[in-house]
């Protein structure tokens, strides 16, 4: 498990006081891939799973050298059919378990709007990153 996780928009300029770490996690790329390098120890790995920022970014390649550092990427989209049913079949038995006893806690849910109407809003706040969490439409059963 992870010893610690950073909220960039509560804390922005957490990385210049965190520990170095093993593996990064990096769902936000652009100008994070850099500090994210730079966070790691010897040996580390790079783990980028999205571009929540940008997909684009100007990297010093001599630290992924000097460092003897790993990057690598995944994306779940274009994986195939057997390898997403591995997957959820891992989950069911390792994570689910845990969900319902009550030792992970899912998901964080930063607002909950009402109706299709509330699209617009919930889409903005979603551009601006000004939320922590999902965003949640609630949609009336079409009985209602």
């Amino acid at each position: 498990g992870a010893d610690a996780a950073f909220n960039y928009k509560d804390d922005p300029d957490w990385w210049s006081r965190a520990d170095r770490a093993d593996v990064v996690l990096d769902m936000v790329g652009g100008d994070y891939l850099e500090k994210n390098l730079a966070l790691l120890n010897d040996k580390g790995r790079l783990v980028i799973i999205g571009f929540l920022g940008s997909p684009k970014s100007h990297v010093n390649m001599t630290r992924v050298l000097l460092k003897g550092l790993t990057i690598t990427g995944s994306v779940l989209r274009s994986a195939p059919d057997d390898h997403k049913a591995k997957l959820c079949a891992e989950i069911a038995e390792h994570v689910w378990p845990r969900v319902r006893d009550g030792s992970i806690k899912l998901p964080i849910v930063d607002q909950v709007l009402d109706g299709l109407e509330a699209f617009e809003e919930a889409h903005e706040r979603m551009k601006s990153s000004a939320h922590c969490g999902k965003i949640v439409l609630r949609i009336p059963p079409a009985d209602a």
